[in-house]
């Protein structure tokens, strides 16, 4: 029977848009290497706030289910979390969930600088 591992979280990205671009997040997720099980990665969507002077200028949601993915490979979700969060720029909260069917709840947050 297939190990499932269920993943969801925010990471909430402030930025002044009138001095800064939107970091590249299809790249930064490329380049981290999205965990994957046997029936693909995680996902993720970028939501731009429409309010152009709001220094709360885009939330990033990742989700998925991971197949053939256990409480033994957890440490690969950290690590990946580790470093998406080094590259989006100027991170306000993060926070992800995960959940392996063989385990139990792990909860990330943004570490402290």
């Amino acid at each position: 029977m297939s190990v499932w591992t269920h993943v969801a979280g925010v990471i909430r990205v402030d930025c002044i848009r009138c001095i800064c671009e939107q970091p590249e997040f299809n790249k930064i997720f490329d380049a981290c290497n999205m965990p994957m099980g046997s029936e693909g990665p995680l996902d993720f969507r970028v939501i731009e706030n429409p309010e152009k002077d709001s220094l709360a200028a885009y939330t990033v949601v990742i989700f998925g289910d991971l197949r053939d993915f256990g409480s033994e490979d957890i440490f690969k979700i950290e690590k990946w979390w580790d470093r998406v969060l080094e590259q989006c720029g100027m991170v306000r909260q993060a926070i992800l969930q995960i959940q392996p069917e063989d385990g139990d709840v792990k909860i990330l947050e943004q570490k402290d600088e």
